[in-house]
């Protein structure tokens, strides 16, 4: 009864691929993430110049290639490239770290509560909707006060609130899936609940979750970077976009590159991944077949 669906899933995953790299822009995006994830890791690494070093004989000097500064130095001297670099491997690993986790347990939760249904999925989802009406902001100032400014505080209080939408997505497209012919019969087997729900309900909810992370990832990197243009996010010496949009927007008219490099940075990472997410949406979906 398994063996069937299992080489469906088999035949689905190369045409899905095909289809994603059919389309231009997925593939271009794709390629330029690979570009900016490969700079901002390896950038400081290799790069002569560290992330935190002062050169008090380059203060405030604009981009030069001659010099090696190629987006130029800051008012502390500090190398503006290599910092974007790190700002961007940051915001990625937040944007990354939290959309996984958030994803999962949004997901987990919505497919136990959709699966289970009846008073057991409205007491879940009316716990949804609670948590919903907590301003965001609110948890994130809670979370710093009690615990202090801390990296992984940061994570785990956008985490927090991200996977409510991915719940209430699963608990949705879990209720369909039960009506299934397939679900039917495993549960007619004698399948455990918590089996139905890994085997055959989560692959089902695969391509969804893949898609909902590319999409979730652009947005946590906002919001990361939102947070620490406020100050209330990554701390120095250690620097995200954020914090170096924020130093910059300081000296916009004196020192506009400080600006201009991180903008442009955030702005060609969050297209990247919002071309990739509308890729795989078109390539998971099968009722899209066009080219």
């Amino acid at each position: 009864m398994n063996q069937k669906p299992e080489s469906a899933i088999r035949r689905t995953r190369p045409a899905a691929w095909t289809r994603f790299a059919r389309r231009r822009g997925a593939m271009a995006g794709a390629i330029m993430l690979l570009i900016l994830a490969a700079a901002a890791f390896l950038t400081p690494l290799i790069s002569p110049f560290s992330y935190d070093e002062v050169l008090w004989d380059r203060i405030g000097k604009s981009p030069d290639i001659a010099s090696g500064h190629i987006m130029g130095t800051d008012f502390v001297g500090r190398d503006v490239f290599v910092r974007t670099m790190l700002g961007l491997a940051v915001s990625l690993v937040v944007g990354l770290s939290a959309a996984s986790v958030s994803v999962l347990i949004g997901a987990a939760y919505g497919a136990i509560a959709g699966y289970t249904g009846g008073a057991t999925e409205q007491i879940m989802m009316r716990v949804v909707d609670g948590l919903f009406a907590i301003p965001f902001m609110f948890v994130v100032i809670l979370v710093m006060v009690v615990f202090g400014r801390n990296f992984f505080l940061l994570f785990v209080a956008i985490a927090a609130i991200q996977w409510l939408t991915m719940a209430r997505i699963t608990c949705a497209q879990t209720r369909i899936l039960r009506q299934r012919g397939f679900i039917i019969a495993a549960e007619l087997a004698g399948l455990h609940p918590a089996l139905v729900i890994l085997r055959h309900i989560a692959p089902n909810l695969g391509g969804l979750i893949v898609v909902y992370l590319t999409l979730t990832i652009p947005e946590i990197i906002l919001i990361e970077s939102f947070l620490s243009f406020l100050g209330m996010g990554v701390q120095e010496p250690l620097t995200s976009l954020g914090v170096l949009i924020s130093d910059g927007a300081k000296e916009i008219y004196t020192a506009p590159w400080l600006l201009a490099a991180p903008v442009v940075t955030l702005t060609t990472c969050l297209i990247s991944l919002n071309l990739i997410g509308d890729g795989l949406r078109s390539a998971l979906d099968p009722k899209d077949a066009s080219p």
